[in-house]
């Protein structure tokens, strides 16, 4: 488990996600936001803030999951590591508001760290499913379970886009 201040982090960027995709949806279907007019900017921002607090949790349970042998250690202590993370968060949405690369970059970029980040979740799921004690001692033997969890990502996300392209989104 994290420390106390880093899940108080953790809980604040949930929120400030939460209310910020709340507020979004109600500027959608009432054509008026519920406390302010949302922006890209800020969907960025809380986006890239949403996108720390998951990795938080998940970083300990993918190695638990997959891992026979894996430390067990508070997550982001020291607290150097978190500042690192936020200076390269900071860094790229500096890159992404100067414009210096083109919008197909970032979209890829993006689009990948999302496949990524579900591929690792479900890569876990799997393999606590079929071997709960951590199949892995090297990296080759987590491939089979990265594999299972990237097809299961991208049917995820293939089925959300459906979803969203019959709601009409």
């Amino acid at each position: 488990m994290p420390t106390r201040p880093i899940q108080v982090l953790v809980g604040i960027l949930i929120s400030i996600w939460a209310l910020d995709g709340l507020n979004s949806w109600v500027q959608e279907w009432r054509q008026a936001p519920l406390l302010y007019p949302p922006t890209n900017l800020l969907r960025l921002f809380t986006g890239l803030g949403f996108g720390l607090a998951l990795g938080i949790p998940l970083y300990p349970i993918y190695h638990a999951a997959l891992w026979r042998h894996h430390e067990e250690a508070q997550v982001l202590r020291p607290a150097w590591p978190l500042a690192c993370i936020l200076g390269a968060e900071g860094a790229m949405a500096w890159l992404l508001l100067k414009q210096l690369f083109s919008y197909f970059f970032w979209a890829t970029l993006l689009s990948g760290a999302v496949v990524l980040t579900f591929a690792i979740l479900n890569a876990s799921f799997v393999s606590l499913w079929l071997r709960p004690e951590g199949p892995a001692n090297h990296w080759r033997e987590t491939l089979p379970y990265l594999t299972l969890g990237t097809l299961a990502a991208l049917l995820e996300l293939s089925a959300l886009a459906a979803i969203r392209k019959l709601l009409g989104f």
